[in-house]
């Protein structure tokens, strides 16, 4: 049941609001999938040009900066304009992207190509899906997260596979073609059913966002005042909410670009390390939902708690993990975890801070993370390069995840 529907509006403003949550999953699906993807692009690409480990990961760290730099004018612009036409601006710039990269013959030309229009173009999409979400939904929210934050999953879960095997029948370069054109018109038609809720909707959610519904009765955790960017800036929980998503992204990051040479370096196959990354992310997908459901249930701070430690256990036995069936065994449970720490950002966000500039807030915490997180894989890169070795990179990860937990863990709630 949605919470903010009255009895003759019902089953419309519940039929928008998921129509919104489908039209989000793909987007996210589609602009997370390809980013996600590069991994299974790094060896090719490598191949063909005999760039070091370090400077081909510059291109995702670009990338991430780009996108980190872009977050908080589009949480801005997310707040104040059309939403279609910001997801279509998305959409070709995307399309843009990965149709040039195609013709790349120098390192600079991925880092800019790469970077730039692509990182802008997934910015867009960053801040926004959740900020949409959070204002259509308030008992179901989590649920509506998880499902969106899902997309992220299915994406890296259909792209690993497909990038891999379009690569070995069309060479990198038509890959990034293909990827290119079918990316920007699944982005353009999803951008169409992309939209705000209802004013009175958006009206309901501020004025029922103070309530925590468990075990179906509602209390208060602390007098709640939904709060400006300013006011929010200045508060310890944004500082403690932005340090235990850095040390969840930072680690995505990583293991998104290096698992798959790291699984080929202890000798398994381009096809089984491709797969694995796949398995990380249709565990993602299941992470997402399951997470998303269990927070509306015990809350969002165990949730994430959970998400983090068990990502951090993860890390610290990859480098002793040799056979395909464990390291089948690590993606699955990795993945589900990384999955399910997702939906855990924004609502605890929306719980501390309220709904109102909920758009610029969340870009400012996703900017801040995915800045930080950006060197993530440079700096593994070039450690890898030094010490032939991703021992270091994968503990230090996991250091960074416990960390993070100990952070969320000490938030005061404000509803």
């Amino acid at each position: 049941m949605n919470s903010m529907a009255g009895p003759n509006t019902k089953h419309h403003r519940i039929y928008n609001g998921w129509v919104v949550v489908a039209a989000c999953f793909v987007i996210w699906a589609v602009a997370f999938g390809i980013q996600f993807s590069f991994g299974i692009f790094f060896k090719p690409l490598q191949d063909s040009f005999g760039w070091s480990r370090g400077a081909t990961s510059w291109a995702m760290t670009i990338h991430l900066i780009v996108f980190a730099l872009c977050m908080i004018p589009a949480g801005w612009a997310i707040d104040r304009f059309n939403l279609q036409i910001l997801f279509s601006v998305a959409a070709l710039l995307v399309g843009f992207s990965l149709v040039l990269c195609s013709r790349i013959s120098e390192p600079w030309q991925l880092y800019l190509l790469y970077g730039l229009p692509l990182g802008v173009g997934t910015s867009i999409c960053g801040p926004a899906i959740p900020t949409i979400i959070t204002r259509w939904f308030t008992e179901k929210r989590g649920l509506a997260l998880g499902i969106t934050s899902a997309g992220v999953g299915f994406g890296i879960l259909a792209a690993a596979p497909l990038s891999n095997i379009l690569i070995t029948a069309y060479g990198w370069r038509n890959t990034f073609i293909i990827f290119g054109f079918a990316g920007c018109i699944i982005l353009l038609v999803c951008a169409g059913y992309i939209k705000n809720p209802p004013q009175s909707v958006t009206n309901q959610t501020i004025s029922a966002v103070g309530k925590f519904t468990n075990h179906n009765r509602t209390r208060r955790l602390l007098p709640f005042q939904t709060m400006t960017f300013r006011q929010a800036i200045k508060t310890r929980e944004i500082l403690l909410i932005i340090l235990a998503s850095i040390s969840a992204n930072i680690s995505n990051r990583m293991i998104a670009v290096h698992i798959a040479p790291h699984a080929m370096d202890t000798g398994i196959s381009p096809s089984v390390a491709a797969l694995a990354v796949a398995t990380i992310g249709g565990f993602s997908l299941l992470g997402r939902m399951v997470m998303g459901f269990f927070q509306d249930k015990v809350g969002v701070q165990s949730s994430m708690v959970i998400c983090l430690t068990t990502m951090g256990g993860c890390m610290i036995a990859l480098p002793f993990i040799r056979s395909d069936l464990i390291f089948f065994s690590f993606a699955s449970v990795f993945g589900f975890a990384s999955g399910g720490d997702v939906p855990q950002v924004p609502a605890i966000t929306a719980q501390c801070f309220g709904v109102a500039s909920m758009g610029v807030i969340f870009g400012m915490v996703m900017a801040v993370t995915v800045l930080v997180s950006a060197f993530g894989p440079i700096v593994a890169g070039y450690i890898f390069d030094l010490l032939g070795s991703y021992t270091i990179v994968f503990w230090g990860g996991a250091s960074i995840l416990f960390l993070g937990a100990f952070s969320i863990s000490r938030i005061r709630l404000r509803i």
